[in-house]
């Protein structure tokens, strides 16, 4: 009899108090570590890691794969209203010629294309812009008098940049 309530008074006490035990999670400790950039690539590396999954060797390098987790990387958003906010595209409408004057920092590839109501390409050229900042014309005097859309692309140090102008000519 001493026995059963000894028991059920350890099962109560356990009951109201909790249990706490040690948990061994997922884990792996390094001895060692880095980076190196070799050829433009960034190569991490542990040393003493357990979790040995797999040996992979080259020529000059030796890569076991294992638990480091890549670097969290940022991506660049492009300025989505960078072009149309750095130019100006005047008159419109216009009788025969369309000025575009950008007002950029530096130079870029300024490409353009020109189309009518039924998406037909009536114009296209391209200017290199040395210093962003030169003025450029574009001649409406063989077009009939309608509204257009003009597609401008910048490419600058990589980036390319759209915007769209609807222009009116008239005669």
């Amino acid at each position: 009899m001493k026995t059963k309530i000894t028991i059920t008074t350890c099962l109560i006490i356990s009951m109201v108090t909790g249990v706490y035990a040690q948990s061994i999670g997922p884990s792996t400790i390094n001895a060692s570590g880095g980076s190196k950039v070799i050829s433009g690539n960034t190569y991490e590396f542990s040393i003493g890691e357990m979790a040995l999954v797999n040996t992979a060797s080259g020529s000059n390098i030796i890569v076991t794969n294992g638990v480091l987790q890549p670097v969290a990387s940022t991506t660049r958003v492009k300025d989505v209203n960078y072009l149309s906010d750095n130019l100006k595209v005047y008159p419109n409408p216009s009788d025969n010629v369309l000025n575009i004057q950008p007002d950029f920092e530096t130079g870029g590839q300024l490409t353009y294309h020109l189309y009518d109501a039924l998406g037909r390409v009536m114009l296209t050229g391209e200017f290199n812009l040395a210093s962003g900042k030169e003025k450029q014309t574009i001649s409406l005097s063989q077009l009939a008098a309608s509204s257009y859309v003009l597609h401008l692309n910048l490419n600058k140090k990589g980036i390319t940049y759209n915007a769209s102008f609807n222009v009116q000519k008239i005669n």
